[in-house]
């Protein structure tokens, strides 16, 4: 056991006894959460496995890494796991998916998974919740949070499988008290132990540094903790910093603002070259240094202390925090940590070091599919005053949420760049104000295909060659060419956008030019060299982990199209599937791609003899085509497709001819969430999801959503679950019967059959 702690041996018997699959430990800083769970795992029978989160988790992408890692360290992985979710482009269901296959063939294991209140309401904690669910029989997940997980605990306690312990059940007892001042060497009596506690109220942080620093135990009374302020923060500081002595005081004060802290780092931040011995002797000494490695690479302080001393440096030195906070936003930068470096630049008050950073890694991070990173850091910066003072900035989010489907923040974002109030000459590396808009007008192509073509003409003569931008804008001026009917002037301007390509930066508009490439290609007769264009597009996507990616949806309906015409069924279902999955995200914010993606599926839906499903497509088709001034061919080409469709007698409805919105819809079958949760999440209302939902069902041909979801994995519409200890709400079990819908679901979810 570590020293200063205490055996909770009553909390670990109760924990020890308990039936509960699932157990939540809450409460704030310093009540012992941590060493609670070390000592469960260590009396534990069973396999362990330990992840402790922080905000950068929260997302399914980092969360599945993270348990795949803890897990494979209990029993290896097939490296197909690992392969799967090595890009963070990474669906909550997806995730869902590659972790139940890690799990098919665990033991029983107990998953701690600590510091869990990093994961907010969200996708994240959508598949936190279903951890219960997916690990093996006989399993348990215990999770430690300052406040309640965000997860839903309401099916778990009416069952009886949750143990819920909080601050009450953490506080330590007298007996306790008197166990932590003996581990800590510090010989006090029973009465003394117990007014002890008695004013640290069980606080297990408060009550180890209260005895820590009484100066003679011999005479310690209640009156030694609770002085004159009667606060830890007296104690922290008078007892605690002042033996320190003024230079290590100075070093963790100035050191408070980062998370976590190393030599080298120290060294950039502090403008010194001694900082590795320092946090060296302060963690041997156990001076609230916490070692996270065992190299000794990396360590954290005492977060109350730390805390404590960061409010003092904020309130008494804020020009110190800026200066600090910019060395170690240059340190992070340089050393490929941009979360960090942009957290800093953001602490530092450094507006212009801060848009620097993000339209830098905004677009490696997207163009890698991080999108739920990229997601984080516009959020944080939407609100503020001085986005107006960097239309570079203001551009970038605009076309991000255009590309991950989000009309109005995307013009929001588009209007804060063409309102700026910078005027050029700008810096030498800048590239003209005028030809990003244009470039972006061009992308977003609200105004249909003639201005989209003039504005995409405007912007490849004013974006320089050697430009990160120039990729992306030849991309859009190529799409333009080609709604126009031109496509020998397409394809020349879609293969210089090939060329053009700098990776990473440029791999989306890359990916999206090779799809079109290989569309003219189709048209033309020309298969062969449609299947290279198609090869290296998907190969793009994929080493890119933009697999996940809404507007990759036209590259996985070519690629079907190219494998159905090989002959390769097996092949074009799979990517036919994906590219249904990803249209799903697709939205009048880029009309020409959504458009696009749908007709590349309605021929196929075609030539498979599927009329059902291409009318359904082309109908969305018609729907966004009908808000848009015109958009050159496409009009023509859904047209010409829609006789096609209505020329069949094929009157079969199957899985092709689901909506956009029924395949959104999709996932959310597989959770516990009910129709009126569901619609709060997509903004309908219950009564819309019902509809969908029994549209769903009659077009899948089943009954209820567990046969739902299995019939939309069978198809490839979803991943397909293949952990047999998984069953989806409403699912049948080996008997026939369905596993508490009712309790799962609630009475407004039932749907006469």
């Amino acid at each position: 056991m570590p020293d200063g702690s205490v055996a909770r041996r009553a909390l670990l018997e109760r924990l020890a006894t308990s039936p509960a699959t699932l157990v939540t430990v809450s409460a704030p800083a310093g009540y012992g959460k941590t060493t609670f769970l070390a000592q469960a795992a260590a009396q534990e029978q069973r396999a362990v496995a330990w992840v402790s989160l922080d905000a950068h988790d929260d997302d399914p992408a980092s969360l599945v890494g993270l348990l795949a890692a803890a897990l494979h360290r209990v029993r290896p992985i097939n490296t197909a796991v690992f392969e799967a979710i090595a890009g963070p482009a990474i669906s909550t269901w997806s995730a869902v998916t590659h972790l139940s296959n890690a799990l098919e063939r665990h033991p029983a294991i107990v998953l701690f998974i600590d510091d869990a209140d990093a994961i907010g309401p969200g996708p994240a904690a959508d598949m936190l919740g279903l951890l219960p669910e997916l690990l093996p029989p006989g399993s348990r997940l215990v999770i430690a949070s300052r406040e309640a997980p965000a997860i839903r605990l309401s099916r778990p306690r009416a069952e009886g499988t949750l143990l819920e312990l909080d601050r009450e059940d953490l506080g330590l007892d007298d007996r306790e008290a008197l166990e932590l001042a003996d581990a800590l060497d510090q010989r006090i009596d029973e009465a003394t132990a117990a007014k002890l506690n008695r004013h640290a109220e069980g606080w297990a942080a408060g009550l180890h540094l209260g005895i820590l620093a009484i100066a003679d135990p011999r005479d310690a009374t209640a009156s030694d903790l609770a002085g004159d302020a009667g606060t830890i923060a007296d104690y922290l500081r008078t007892e605690i910093l002042e033996p320190l002595g003024p230079d290590l005081v100075a070093f963790l004060r100035r050191t408070s603002f980062l998370e976590r802290l190393s030599g080298p780092l120290c060294d950039a931040v502090l403008g010194r070259s001694d900082s590795a011995a320092i946090l060296h002797a302060l963690n041997r000494a156990n001076r609230f240094i916490v070692a996270l490695d065992d190299r000794g690479a990396w360590y954290r302080g005492h977060r109350l202390l730390r805390e404590l001393l960061r409010a003092d440096l904020e309130r008494d030195d804020a020009d110190e925090v800026q200066r600090l906070a910019t060395n170690a936003s240059i340190w992070f930068d340089e050393h490929g940590s941009a979360d960090e470096a942009i957290d800093c630049a953001r602490l530092a008050g450094d507006e212009a070091r801060l848009a620097q950073l993000l339209m830098r890694h905004t677009r490696a991070a997207f163009n890698t599919g991080n999108v739920a990173r990229v997601q984080r850091w516009f959020d944080e910066v939407e609100s503020a005053s001085w986005l107006g003072r960097h239309p570079e900035l203001a551009l970038t989010g605009g076309i991000y949420f255009a590309l991950t489907g989000d009309p109005p923040r995307a013009g929001r974002w588009m209007h804060i760049a063409a309102s700026t109030n910078v005027v050029e000459p700008r810096d030498e590396a800048s590239d003209p104000i005028d030809g990003l808009l244009a470039m972006g007008r061009t992308i977003m192509a609200q105004n249909g295909a003639a201005a989209m073509l003039e504005d995409g003409a405007l912007a490849v003569a004013r974006i320089p060659s050697l430009s990160t931008w120039r990729t992306a804008a030849l991309s859009a001026y190529g799409v333009a060419q080609y709604l126009a009917g031109d496509d020998r002037a397409a394809d020349a301007t879609l293969a210089e956008a090939d060329r053009a390509s700098m990776p990473p930066a440029s791999a989306a508009g890359r990916a999206l030019a090779l799809a079109y490439r290989a569309s003219i290609a189709i048209e033309r007769g020309d298969w062969a060299r449609a299947a290279t264009f198609v090869t290296t597009a998907r190969d793009v996507v994929l080493r890119s982990s933009m697999n996940e990616l809404a507007l990759m949806s036209l590259v996985f309906a070519l690629a079907a199209r190219v494998a159905m015409r090989r002959g390769n069924r097996i092949q074009a279902a799979s990517d036919q599937a994906h590219a249904h999955r990803l249209r799903a995200g697709l939205s009048e914010a880029l009309p020409w791609l959504a458009v696009g993606a749908d007709l590349e599926l309605a021929r196929l839906a075609l030539a498979q003899s599927d009329a059902a499903g291409a009318r359904t497509l082309l109908v969305e088709a018609d729907l966004i085509l009908s808000r848009f001034p015109p958009f050159g061919r496409l009009a023509g080409d859904v047209g010409l497709l829609r006789g096609q469709a209505n020329a069949s007698a094929a009157v079969v409805v199957g899985a092709s001819a689901l909506t956009a919105a029924e395949l959104r819809l999709l996932p959310y079958l597989s959770t516990y969430l009910s129709f009126r949760e569901i619609g709060e999440r997509v903004g309908v209302s219950a009564n819309t999801i019902k509809s969908q939902t029994m549209s769903i069902y009659r077009k899948l041909d089943v009954s209820s959503r567990g046969d739902a979801i299995a019939r939309a994995a069978a198809v490839g519409l979803t991943d397909p679950l293949r952990d047999p200890g998984f069953r989806l709400e409403g699912a049948s079990d080996a008997g026939g019967t369905n596993r508490s819908t009712q309790a799962a679901v609630g009475q407004d979810d039932v749907i006469p059959t």
